[in-house]
Formats: structure tokens, sequence, C-alpha cells
């Protein structure tokens, strides 16, 4: 890493890292003196015929972080006035980034990232995997 300018470490979903995980694998897996060459093929028409894809779009969930950073990063507060009262007081012990991730300060200690629900679910179920590895069985866990 000491030979790049700029170096940005982003954790990934592990449903979202299969491809990254097949290249490691597959870089893993030769021999040496198989050259390492992966080719890379442009198929401009697809193989089958494709079907209409509809996506259902929708809008993300209300949280109770979205007047918090509203009023942080815009100084945009709720119209009804007790909850304007609200978002104002509370809002002095957040910390909003620049990328917009909205950080809860703590006395002499690390920042805590506040996550919304879909994002806290995902956490929790990665966890239960096993991905930061547990020192005690998954069995014990579950108790």
């Amino acid at each position: 890493m000491g030979n790049f300018e700029t170096v940005k470490i982003e954790r990934i979903a592990r449903g979202q890292n299969q491809h990254a995980d097949s290249l490691a694998t597959l870089a893993s897996s030769i021999a040496d003196e198989v050259p390492r060459l992966i080719r890379v093929e442009l198929v401009p028409e697809p193989s089958i015929a494709a079907r209409a894809l509809i996506v259902q779009v929708t809008e993300a969930e209300k949280c109770w972080m979205d007047p918090i950073i509203d009023f942080l990063s815009e100084d945009r507060a709720p119209k009804d006035e007790k909850e304007a009262a609200r978002v104002r007081r509370t809002s002095t012990r957040y910390w909003l980034s620049v990328d917009r991730k909205l950080y809860r300060r703590s006395f002499e200690g690390p920042y805590l990232q506040c996550l919304r629900l879909s994002q806290a679910k995902e956490l929790l179920a990665e966890l239960h995997e096993g991905v930061c590895g547990s020192h005690v069985g998954g069995c014990s866990l579950a108790y």
C-alpha cells in the first residue's frame, strides 16, 4: 500500500464479494509455472433470449436519523416545534461526516456509527454467520 498515493478501505458485504472471492481462489490455486492471466471476453449479444426485467423502486425507509442528518447538513429543522426543539437538543450528541454518515459522540471513546434498520439487520446476520469469528461455539451464541 506504500506505493499508492491514496488508499481507500471499504467494508463489502459477504453477498456482494463473491466475484472477488472467486478471483482470489483462482489466483491462489494456480501452479507457479502457469502464467497468471485471466482472459476477459466481451460478448456483444446475449446467448439466450432476454426477458423484460421489472424492478420495484421503493422509497428509503424513514429513520430516526433523518431529521438529525437534515439539521446537521442543511440546518433544516422539522416543522413541528416540539420535534424541532428535540432535534436541536439531541443533534449536539452527533457528528456528520462528509459522506453523510452519522456518528454518535462518546466521551473519551470512539465515535459510534449510526445504522439504519436494514444495515443493522445485515450486520447482525453477518455476525451470527461467523464473519467476525467468535471465541465460543455457535451453540453458545444461540442461547
